[in-house]
């Protein structure tokens, strides 16, 4: 018997929580297998357990990165379903979500075969996972519940983090049959003060039932990857009560002899991670990803940070750049050579055919970006154009060269080299130090100086305390822009409709209207207004410094 629901072929069970039920199922309308998965039948007639399954759906639907799982769809069954897999009866009214199938191994089950890894795939494991977790981050999503059951690996290598903002309130301490004995609790009132997620993963403030943020899911990163490294927990217990006593009073096991080989850079980050203090850690996962780039090349070539090894790396190093001042000296000394040389009438060097001077550069007036309205720390485009280095026509051969507007190269050479430009320069500051998300990929951390290809680019700055500024910003081609930004200048936004509606701010958790946001980052937002039955609206806002904007929203029926 085949089950149908919606427009999903029900194929088989793939798992069973205290939170769900996930199967396989084939999308019939787009041809593609996903993950279709129900609130468990117990707390289907429980509203407030429904609300809350309904809302963190929709906030983990808000995630696009290949290192997390995407969730196509969220909603509600119309009607009883009978799965005739496990003899299950799925109610009218039963929230579900419609996941992306992600195919390989669990990072547990991985861990379970091989044990400890080595630094060279840990640190690549590490990497995609803090990609995820650092985007999720950006957008004001907590996991959670961050442990290796909860990470894929596909069978190319591809890390995604699945079951975002889904915490599972699980019944029971029993013993797990992986590498140490873990529990999973359950709390009947799931709020700030309940115990949720894995125990052997939990943060210190997680496991005392306390407010969490992107701290408590950096503590379970390191819990992880200290896992993978050293092939056990830093708290490990015999008990469920052990292991939190431990989380919250012990420092973590000492490094076995298996994992001495560790680079201290990658040691020294594990160790930030797992500090009991939420202020001691990093502010969220961006700040994370940042040092991992850092110290990967180090790592990934298996080279030690400490010892004779890091010694010859300088003298190498201070070899390798004296040897390449000397050459461009001997060049320059060569160049000046053939200037001054006396030529025939009518002669031109080859140098002067092969090679242009690069010109240097000098401010012009800032160009403006579709937020820039001249107030201290608003978006500016700092726009540059290139002065020629030239001889005055008048001078003798030899004489020494200077800037001046006077090009020795015609404007049609000029106009030529900056077409065959594509790219130009981009140096970010902010105040406080922010994580960079330029179109959706993270860059780094402010002060930051890249390159960027020629266009408009949506720039995203992520500080600690929830702080966050969003915009856009024009890069010309060979040109250098710049960004500066206090996240803490915010203005105020009002939202009404002619019908209730919810309201979600950048993703965040959805709010009824009329709603009103006392304390909103100036810059560009993004404003979803949804309702069943009615047309979603998506409406990008710019939010004035110390300015009040209000929108109201009429939503249409859907046809």
């Amino acid at each position: 018997m085949t089950t149908i629901v919606g427009r999903y072929r029900v194929l088989d069970l793939l798992g069973a929580g205290g939170m769900g039920v996930v199967y396989r199922a084939d999308d019939l309308t787009l041809r593609r297998v996903v993950a279709l998965k129900f609130l468990a039948a117990p707390l289907a007639s429980d509203q407030e357990h429904r609300a809350r399954f309904l809302r963190e759906a929709r906030i983990a639907a808000s995630l696009n990165h290949p290192n997390t799982c995407v969730v196509y769809e969220v909603g509600e069954l119309d009607t009883a379903v009978a799965l005739s897999l496990d003899d299950s009866v799925v109610g009218a009214g039963t929230p579900f979500i419609v996941m992306e199938f992600v195919e390989g191994d669990t990072l547990a089950a991985m861990l379970e075969r091989s044990g400890p890894l080595s630094a060279r795939a840990t640190i690549g494991i590490a990497l995609q996972l803090a990609e995820g977790l650092a985007e999720a981050h950006a957008r004001q999503i907590v996991h959670r519940d961050l442990k290796p059951h909860n990470v894929m690996i596909t069978p190319n290598g591809r890390v995604k983090i699945v079951d975002f903002g889904l915490a599972k309130p699980l019944r029971s301490f029993q013993k797990a049959t992986l590498l140490v004995s873990t529990s999973e609790m359950i709390s009947a009132n799931i709020g700030d003060g309940a115990v949720i997620g894995t125990c052997a993963y939990m943060s210190p403030e997680q496991a005392a039932g306390k407010p969490l943020d992107a701290r408590s899911d950096v503590f379970s990163f390191g819990t992880i990857i200290y896992q993978m490294l050293a092939g056990r927990l830093p708290f490990e217990g015999d008990t469920a009560t052990e292991t939190i006593a431990k989380i919250l009073e012990a420092d973590p096991a000492p490094w076995p002899q298996t994992a001495t080989g560790v680079a201290d850079s990658f040691a020294h980050i594990v160790t930030r991670c797992l500090r009991k203090k939420p202020g001691d850690r990093y502010p969220d996962a961006g700040m994370l990803l940042g040092d991992l780039r850092q110290i990967e090349p180090t790592v990934s070539g298996d080279v030690r940070a400490s010892g004779w090894t890091r010694t010859a790396l300088v003298s190498v190093g201070c070899l390798i750049l004296a040897l390449v001042v000397t050459y461009l000296l001997v060049l320059r000394t060569d160049d000046a050579w053939v200037a001054s040389a006396p030529r025939a009438p009518g002669a031109v060097s080859a140098s002067s055919q092969e090679r242009v001077p690069s010109p240097p550069l000098s401010p012009q007036k800032p160009a403006a970006t579709d937020l820039d309205d001249g107030r201290p720390g608003a978006a500016t485009l700092q726009a540059v154009s290139p002065v020629q280095l030239s001889r005055p026509r008048d001078a003798a051969p030899g004489a020494p060269t200077s800037a001046s507007p006077s090009a020795s190269v015609s404007p049609d050479r000029i106009a030529e080299r900056a077409s065959q430009t594509t790219v130009g320069t981009l140096t970010v500051r902010s105040v406080p130090r922010s994580s960079v998300n330029v179109d959706g990929n993270l860059t780094g951390v402010t002060p930051l100086a890249l390159e960027v290809s020629a266009g408009t680019h949506e720039i995203v700055l992520t500080g600690p305390d929830g702080l966050r500024w969003r915009g856009r910003i024009a890069v010309a081609a060979g040109e250098a822009s710049a960004l500066d930004r206090d996240l803490a200048l915010t203005g105020s936004l009002s939202v009404v409709s002619d019908v209730w509606a919810e309201v979600s701010l950048d993703g965040g958790p959805p709010e009824q209207t009329p709603i009103h946001f006392d304390r909103v980052a100036a810059g560009l937002h993004t404003l979803r207004v949804f309702r069943d039955g009615y047309v979603t609206q998506d409406r990008e806002i710019v939010i004035e410094e110390g300015r009040a904007s209000s929108h109201r929203i009429t939503l249409e029926k859907n046809p």
